[in-house]
């Protein structure tokens, strides 16, 4: 046997080459999805309005920051209804309901 026919396997199949060494390319930055635009507010809100001040300089509840100098506009479709009535229960901070 020849040295040609000792290095070609039987059937005349050929040997398979090494994989690449080099480490695979990471796949490309899929691009970020657009904003919805956001819905516009309706003119009319629906459900309770107040005004809201603090008898203190500054004074938090349910996560809002009421100050003495300038009122704060709380509606209830925006905070719901639980939190509204928890700040209008508040003894800290003077309340006027608007229609």
């Amino acid at each position: 046997m020849t040295k040609a026919a000792r290095r070609q396997p039987p059937n005349g199949q050929r040997k398979r080459q090494p994989g690449s060494t080099k480490p695979a390319a990471k796949p490309a930055a899929k691009p970020k999805p657009k904003a919805k635009p956001k819905a516009q507010p309706d003119t009319k809100p629906s459900g309770r309005v107040m005004t809201v001040r603090s008898r203190r300089p500054s004074f938090r509840r349910t996560e809002l920051l009421f100050t003495s100098a300038e009122p704060t506009i709380v509606r209830e479709d925006e905070v719901g209804k639980e939190r509204f009535d928890r700040i209008l229960a508040e003894p800290a901070l003077r309340c006027e309901l608007k229609k």
